[in-house]
């Protein structure tokens, strides 16, 4: 029995690529007892390699999410504390208003209320 470079061996599987290797692997020995121990450690890290890549989308998925709710809640603060001002300007605008009118009407009825 030939010992298996796993280099080379791993040169040849990415040149083959996953679905095909798997495919071949299924099919029976294509690869020969002496590399399926190879094969499937190759297969393996290439699940891996899959998932940490997921993992890291999830991740950046995950942060761009939060960067968008603190947006957000930064845009909220921000139209509450205009809205507090747009209330005490109108409530500003009646009192000024209740004032005015009661100057007027003391003006119009010498002070007399009926």
């Amino acid at each position: 029995m030939r010992k298996t470079h796993p280099d080379k061996l791993y040169t040849h599987l990415e040149k083959t690529g996953e679905d095909e290797v798997r495919k071949r692997l299924a099919a029976g020995r294509v690869y020969g007892e002496d590399k399926v121990a190879l094969v499937r450690d190759w297969l393996d890290r290439k699940a891996q390699e899959r998932a940490s890549v997921v993992e890291r989308e999830k991740i950046e998925i995950a942060r761009d999410a939060a960067t968008a709710a603190r947006d957000a809640a930064d845009a909220a603060r921000s139209a509450n504390t205009r809205a507090k001002i747009a209330l005490i300007i109108a409530a500003t605008t009646a009192i000024a208003l209740i004032i005015d009118l009661v100057v007027q009407w003391n003006q119009t009825n010498g002070g007399q209320i009926p």
